[in-house]
């Protein structure tokens, strides 16, 4: 009846053991998918504060970029007539 126990008790160890082992790779996966949320946000914050710091270009890409997509969507239109 010990032998059994102990049989048992290995067995309930190594399941835990493994629940472990899989809790551990999610954890890490959590761990690196919130890392590379942060470093993105790093990322974008740095550009918009680079920016921000020069208005008058930043007025004058944003009229370039309308001006650009106004032409493509006339030109979208125009394949569709």
């Amino acid at each position: 009846m010990k032998r059994k126990e102990q049989i048992t008790n290995l067995l309930y160890f190594l399941i835990r053991l493994w629940r472990l082992k899989l809790m551990t790779r999610s954890t890490m996966k959590l761990v690196k998918g919130v890392t590379a949320g942060i470093a993105a946000g790093m990322a974008v914050g740095y550009m918009s504060k680079n920016m921000t710091d020069n208005k008058k270009q930043i007025k004058k890409k944003a009229g370039k970029a309308i001006e650009t997509m106004s032409d493509v969507v006339d030109t979208v239109s125009y394949m569709f007539k």
